[in-house]
């Protein structure tokens, strides 16, 4: 995965400069991750761990669905 191209972990198509698909952002949308990861008041790190856990887990969302 790459943030430049169209490819989201979860194989859905996503547009160029962002993390995840569409499908991905509604699907984890009330997570605590993705509120930590929008929110610019908590520290890079903090958003950073929140990230790698979006990725990890919408590389799951399609084995499990």
């Amino acid at each position: 995965m790459s943030y430049e191209n169209t490819k989201c972990p979860c194989e859905g198509t996503k547009p160029t400069d962002t993390m995840l698909c569409d499908e991905c952002l509604r699907a984890f949308k009330h997570r605590s991750e993705m509120m930590v990861f929008n929110d610019p008041q908590f520290s890079l790190g903090y958003r950073r761990n929140a990230a790698i856990i979006l990725i990890n887990l919408s590389g799951r969302r399609r084995k499990i669905a």
